[in-house]
């Protein structure tokens, strides 16, 4: 759990992070909020070739962090 909050020290202090999913080579820069612990991100569009859509559809993807890469 701890080494989970000091990830997400790090992506606080970023503020925006990359995702993407498996389906893609490049990273989408997003913008995120953390609160609590827990970190937060809303889609720009709610179009369905959006990242949130394509997330939905795979159940999984990645975010990085400057050079860090999570699952």
């Amino acid at each position: 759990m701890k080494d989970n909050i000091k990830d997400i020290e790090e992506i606080d202090k970023a503020e925006i992070v990359g995702i993407r999913t498996s389906d893609f080579d490049d990273f989408l820069d997003i913008w995120v909020v953390t609160f609590d612990g827990r970190m937060f991100a809303r889609s720009w569009s709610r179009l369905k070739d959006s990242w949130f859509f394509a997330f939905k559809e795979k159940g999984r993807g990645f975010l990085k962090c400057r050079e860090k890469v999570y699952e």
